[in-house]
């Protein structure tokens, strides 16, 4: 729903959306995922500054000015941390919390999350190691050449940016090589420790076993200090084992077989051979009974089994795989895997994937927003879990009446804190009765339906089913959990033991770590012109009809198909039946959204120019420094990658400062069909208006041409207005000021400087009705007025902004610059999607 306010800054809710109101959430949307990547290289900038650890160090909530005292960055540098920090809040990498400083008032100071706790250098299950290979240039680097590779001839990209394959150019590379070594040694830790607590049942009667493509070995001396009566040995590459030495029983390969992290690292051709040498190793000992055991990620969309962050990491990871010519696979596409290589049967067990993600919102707790309604925050505070015992048999509490043995097992929640202090959800055990009774009750929210008895709490957590069932403000939650047969089971526990919490924050790091592979893939897309073939298709296109019709290497349609998941996933395109002449049964086709008919190259309003260059390596690469920048003088990231401010550089580049231009007349002509639309009152009694830092014009013709009696004029850099010319009333510069998207591109030292020039500029006519109009974003979080994809790509474009030396700015930071110039009063209309129209008066 489309947001009005009149300038009391009331909501107005419109539900009957307009073609303006879609084309802005669209423009939002792809914004959001152009600026995906910043989400990744801001977790890889704080890991690197070691920010993580600082906070835990500290002990308590740490204020930004601490934190800017405790960190070897430029203090002059400590508004650009804030707004870093801001960020990665909002991605859940750190919480705030209220600490009183010695003689002052409350502050809110940073603490560290369970995401924050696996990024601490000292955790032995960190996964710094593994977050600053894959965010390393290295690997990074060829997904900027995407679209390149799927029209030439190499086996991948890394080889189109690197000029030979992944493992080669490791074995030339030691420092890299040990690198990921240790990466991958420390997710085996992590993993280790979950399968080894939770499947034990699978190492019963193994009495040898090789971990192929174990690395230093990380899995298999685990399981050799835990399983001492199993041979273990490791097999991997000769520069990964070089130098280790075997110890006790981890000395040699022999009968059953253990494969992690190593089927996706193949293409299905060779992913059989790796399986039928593991076979044959089985039946060469002349035992009857043998196993190959796979620690792998499978994709389980189909079902619906995981949760969106969770499935949007698995799409990612298989985009990640195209680096090593390997693939992340389905249940059927494995089992054709095993099949192919002579396998009988196999058995999954889900026990490191399946955490309690889709029961989030009840491990939160209830808050007031300023408008007075109840929400969820969702800040993981935990359920409240109580054990009730009693001596008791059940005829003592026959009719329940009010005894004192029948309180002892009535659970006690204080709720004289507020609404904010007590759990969603209350999970009680009752211990010493003839039949214990598991109850779990979701207090003053709703009400609970158990179906499940047990004799012991070891058991609670198989077979069973619940249904929990509460109103917010927002919908009926209705939430039940499957109970599997032996094939699959999953394990259920309520109180949520170390390990789950781990898996769980390992999956939401390594959500933010491919985060660029968000930005990158729809990049590809637009360099392919996929949106423009299945537009002029006219139909549902399939995955074939696309291949031929596109002008790639034909062999790479598997990989074609692996991006247009990804971008069907994030609302690019969607999936139709479709009938194929001479065929019996239907297929999928894709078909475009709303968001990528702004994707369409003659959609006047298309964000293609804007997207190809914000996603050029040139304002890219930045972003790989920002912890070098943070330390260093240099006034922004771009300096410190082109050694020269962005106006300087495009001022010499003038290929790509036509791109730029293209890029903001693009962006103003959709915003410019609103403004003219809904804000027409806004141009009332204006008779000269000059569009600062207009571009190319296009906004300023645009109201020159639906308001003749205003006379216009653009005011930008020379190199951007040169050979330009004014027509009708197109001409001069005087009265009223409007100023398209520029505060946010300067200090607010240089923004105030801006605005007095043009109040000076207004009452230098004589007037005394006179006002600039500004189009910019308000970092609005504070009131909930947009929602968190909004949100997020504010914090995006605030990060953005630190490349020239600006900032987006929240209403508060926006009325003291328009006070610090002379301005009276102001009036925001929050009209234009993530942006609003702002007019100040002198």
């Amino acid at each position: 729903m489309e947001k009005s306010r009149n300038s009391s800054n009331h909501v107005d809710l419109v539900v009957n959306e307009d073609n303006n109101t879609k084309l802005l959430r669209a423009q939002a949307h792809i914004w959001n995922h152009i600026f995906n990547f910043i989400n990744s290289m801001s977790l890889k900038c704080a890991v690197e500054l070691g920010i993580p650890d600082i906070i835990n160090n500290h002990g308590k909530p740490m204020t930004i000015s601490q934190l800017t005292l405790a960190l070897l960055i430029n203090k002059n540098k400590s508004h650009c941390l804030y707004r870093l920090m801001r960020l990665l809040t909002h991605s859940g990498f750190f919480a705030l919390e209220k600490i009183k400083i010695k003689g002052e008032e409350e502050e809110e100071g940073y603490v560290i999350t369970e995401a924050s706790k696996l990024l601490l250098k000292d955790n032995p299950m960190s996964v710094t190691p593994l977050l600053l290979v894959l965010l390393d240039p290295t690997l990074t680097k060829p997904y900027d050449v995407l679209s390149t590779w799927f029209r030439n001839d190499d086996s991948t990209p890394f080889v189109t940016t690197n000029g030979m394959a992944i493992w080669d150019y490791y074995s030339h590379e030691p420092k890299l090589a040990q690198s990921f070594n240790e990466a991958m040694a420390s997710d085996a830790r992590l993993v280790t420790s979950v399968l080894i607590e939770k499947c034990k049942g699978v190492f019963e009667g193994v009495d040898s076993l090789v971990d192929v493509g174990g690395g230093t070995g990380t899995v298999a001396k685990s399981i050799a200090i835990t399983f001492p009566q199993i041979q273990c040995s490791v097999l991997d590459l000769p520069h990964v084992v070089a130098g280790l030495q075997g110890e006790k029983n981890l000395n040699f390969i022999a009968g059953d077989m253990f494969v992690e992290w190593i089927l996706h690292d193949w293409s299905d051709e060779n992913s059989v051979k790796i399986l039928k040498k593991c076979k044959e190793a089985i039946t060469k000992s002349g035992k009857k009974i043998g196993k190959v055991v796979v620690i792998d990620m499978i994709i389980e969309n189909e079902k619906g089994e995981i949760d969106d962050e969770s499935y949007e990491t698995q799409l990612f990871m298989n985009m990640r795989m195209i680096l090593v010519s390997g693939r992340e696979r389905n249940e059927k596409e494995l089992s054709k895997l095993f099949k192919d290589a002579g396998f009988s049967h196999y058995k999954i067990t889900p026990i490191l994937a399946k955490v309690l993600v889709p029961f989030y919102p009840l491990v939160g707790r209830l808050r007031y927003d300023n408008g007075g309604r109840l929400e969820i925050n969702c800040n993981l505070e935990g359920v409240l879990f109580m054990v009730a015992e009693t001596e008791s048999v059940m005829d003592d509490l026959v009719g329940c009446a009010p005894t004192v043995e029948l309180l002892k097992l009535t659970p006690f929640i204080d709720r004289s804190a507020g609404v904010s202090s007590f759990s969603l959800l209350a999970a009680q055990i009752g211990g010493g009765l003839e039949s214990d009774v598991a109850e779990l009750k979701v207090p003053e929210f709703g009400d609970v339906e158990q179906g499940y008895s047990s004799n012991s709490y070891n058991r609670l957590h198989k077979h069973w089913k619940l249904t929990v069932r509460g109103t917010n403000i927002y919908r009926r939650i209705s939430i039940m959990e499957k109970s599997r047969n032996s094939s699959s089971h999953v394990d259920l526990v309520v109180n949520e033991d170390n390990n789950t919490k781990l898996l769980r924050a390992q999956a939401h790091i390594w959500n933010h770590i491919f985060n660029f592979i968000n930005s990158m893939s729809l990049k590809c897309a637009v360099e392919l012109g996929i949106p423009d073939i299945v537009n002029n298709h006219g139909k549902p296109m399939t995955i074939s009809q696309l291949t031929l019709a596109l002008p790639i290497n034909k062999n790479k349609s598997h990989c074609l198909y692996r991006l247009m998941r990804l971008l069907t996933h994030s609302g690019f395109f969607a999936l139709e039946k479709t009938e194929i002449k001479g065929e019996e049964e239907e297929e999928e086709g894709y078909v475009i959204t709303e968001a990528s008919k702004l994707l369409l190259k003659d959609n006047p309003m298309s964000v293609t120019p804007l997207l190809l260059v914000l996603l050029d390596p040139t304002l890219t690469k930045p972003y790989d420094v920002l912890s070098t920048w943070f330390r260093n003088d240099d006034s922004t990231p771009f300096v410190t990658t082109n050694g020269m401010a962005i106006w300087d550089y495009y001022s010499h580049e003038p290929k790509l400062a036509q791109s730029f231009n293209e890029a903001m007349a693009s962006d103003a002509r959709l915003v410019t069909s609103v403004l003219i639309e809904k804000c027409k009152g806004v141009f009332e009694g204006v008779d000269s208006l000059v569009d600062v830092g207009g571009g190319t014009g296009t906004v300023a013709k645009s109201i020159a041409t639906t308001f003749p009696q205003i006379q216009c004029s653009v005011l930008d850099l020379p190199h951007v207005v040169a050979g330009l010319q004014g027509e009708k009333n197109l001409n001069f510069i005087a009265g009223n000021m409007f100023v398209e998207w520029i505060l946010h591109d300067w200090s607010d030292e240089n923004s105030v400087k801006i605005l007095k020039k043009c109040k000076e500029a207004i009452t230098k006519s004589g007037k005394k009705i006179g006002k600039v109009v500004v189009i910019d974003m308000i970092i609005e979080n504070e009131k909930g007025e947009i929602d968190d994809e909004s949100y997020e790509t504010q914090l995006f474009m605030d990060m953005t902004m630190t490349l020239v030396s600006g900032q987006e700015r929240n209403e508060k930071e926006l009325s003291k610059l328009f006070k610090d110039a002379g301005f009276s009063h102001y009036k925001i209309t929050p009209i234009l999607g993530l942006r609003s129209l702002i007019e100040i008066y002198p």
